[in-house]
């Protein structure tokens, strides 16, 4: 989670081999055993670094976040989001919806991508209308636990 510039000036340093951050190098497999200057400059050519957003003051620094060089775009965590505003478990409100939907707006205008997880199918149109360049519909975990309480229910009948 990222609230500030400076953390997200952190999270660039420490994502990126030098000289563009402080990133350990490994020899290890991701550089394929020692192809070290390859393995780094490709590394920091193809990374994509996404900032999550999850609370009221990430979304108060949106534009400061989004315009730290090496942040690529920016995620909104809804849930985590409905919890910074006082909101627990209720990421559908309608203050968090005001929320996100700003939030996304606002990374738009701040030039970069906006992300954002969706688990409710009724707000995706709505996120993808407002901008979302990208979107995660789901959580792994919850599926799994929903398929499961289906076969149970199943074997109960």
């Amino acid at each position: 989670m990222v609230e500030t510039a400076e953390q997200a000036f952190r999270l660039v340093e420490a994502c990126r081999y030098p000289p563009s951050g402080s990133r350990g190098i490994g020899g290890a497999r991701a550089s394929r055993w020692g192809g070290i200057a390859t393995h780094v400059a490709d590394a920091n050519e193809r990374l994509c670094l996404i900032a999550q957003i999850e609370t009221i003051q990430g979304v108060e620094n949106i534009e400061a976040i989004a315009g730290v060089d090496g942040i690529d775009a920016l995620f909104i965590g809804p849930a985590d989001l409905a919890a910074s505003a006082g909101l627990l478990g209720s990421a559908n409100r309608e203050r968090v919806r005001e929320l996100t939907m700003g939030a996304l707006s606002r990374i738009l205008a701040a030039g970069k991508p906006a992300g954002i997880l969706s688990r409710d199918l009724a707000l995706l149109d709505a996120h993808l209308a407002g901008g979302a360049s990208f979107v995660a519909v789901g959580i792994d975990a919850f599926a799994l636990a929903d398929a499961a309480r289906g076969l149970l229910d199943r074997f109960r009948q």
